[in-house]
């Protein structure tokens, strides 16, 4: 009769399913709310290595409020004004005051952008290090890619009242086996956002004009 293995050499995988929900929604909020859910499928017995999947859900202001700026940068100009964070990128804006996929798509590769920093940076949410986010319906038309991962956004306009939702997928990787960690993390929420943010910074030779 065969001797028993111990489990750690018999089991050389295992699958990680790790759920977390930032800002949990909880009734009607007219103000609406925004949910992130992120799940893990890492595998290893030290080290775990693998991948995910992130959705944002927006509902009432918060979902009328992005698409708003959605709109506001990425139709109405045709490239992102200097002062931006990404200030010289095309949008395929044409300022018909319609979401068209094709300008969604040039949003989320901003977004994209945010959470993978030059530099051969990644996000840090919780334990983790995310890398390599796409959009999770992957089509070699980029506005196809975005009407299949998104929702509330395409062909919409500042009337409309749907909720937003966004789905992407992304790479991942432990980066501590010992950790004390909070679940909830404002990395993932505010990544929506920082598309928008807008500094311009003086010349200092500049020579004020006097009244």
């Amino acid at each position: 009769m065969g001797s028993a293995r111990p489990a750690a050499l018999a089991v050389i995988t295992f699958l990680l399913i790790f759920w977390s929900v930032f800002t949990p929604a909880v009734g009607q909020d007219p103000a609406g709310h925004m949910v992130i859910t992120t799940d893990y499928e890492l595998f290893g017995t030290s080290d775990l290595n693998g991948g995910g999947h992130v959705t944002w859900t927006l509902t009432g202001a918060k979902a009328a409020d992005l698409r708003a700026k959605i709109i506001d940068l990425f139709d109405t100009y045709g490239q992102i004004p200097r002062g931006f964070p990404f200030g010289g990128l095309a949008t395929s804006g044409n300022g018909n005051r319609v979401l068209d996929p094709a300008e969604g798509a040039a949003y989320t590769d901003r977004v994209e952008n945010v959470l993978e920093p030059s530099g051969g940076q990644s996000t840090v949410v919780q334990y983790m290090q995310l890398g390599r986010f796409d959009l999770r319906e992957n089509d070699a038309d980029p506005a196809l890619e975005f009407s299949r991962s998104t929702s509330g956004l395409s062909n919409t306009n500042l009337s409309t009242s749907a909720d937003v939702e966004i789905r992407m997928l992304f790479e991942a990787n432990t980066t501590t086996r010992n950790s004390r960690i909070s679940l909830p993390t404002a990395a993932l929420a505010e990544s929506l956002y920082r598309v928008f943010a807008y500094q311009v910074a003086q010349s200092p030779d500049r020579v004020a004009v006097p009244q």
